[in-house]
């Protein structure tokens, strides 16, 4: 996991504009388990729910395809898109629809 700290307003995948105040990576050389399965990306929702920040920040899982979204540390993800490294679409799919809808159902009003 790589982190950082910003203060961007930047546009998303989709259009969305966001205030980007904390970077944060993830990519299969984390030693972590395989990311697009349920295990692999239930230890990133729990790693992440252990951790409070302010703002939105940008979220990005670096496997095959690089699924980018923006959340608060207890909300939803917004305007969730693959990055173009040989995506064959932007639109979130397999691994990445199922990572999606476990961050959603982690929100905590």
């Amino acid at each position: 996991m790589r982190a950082g700290l910003t203060s961007t307003r930047v546009t998303g995948g989709r259009g969305g504009r966001h205030t980007r105040r904390f970077d944060i990576s993830f990519d299969q050389s984390n030693n972590l388990p395989d990311l697009t399965t349920p295990e692999g990306y239930g230890r990133i929702i729990e790693v992440l729910g252990r951790h409070r920040w302010q703002g939105e920040a940008q979220i990005e899982l670096a496997y095959d395809d690089h699924l980018i979204f923006w959340s608060t540390d207890r909300g939803t993800a917004q305007d969730a898109y693959f990055a173009l490294h040989g995506a064959k679409s932007r639109e979130p799919n397999g691994w990445a629809l199922d990572f999606l809808r476990a961050w959603d159902a982690s929100a905590t009003p």
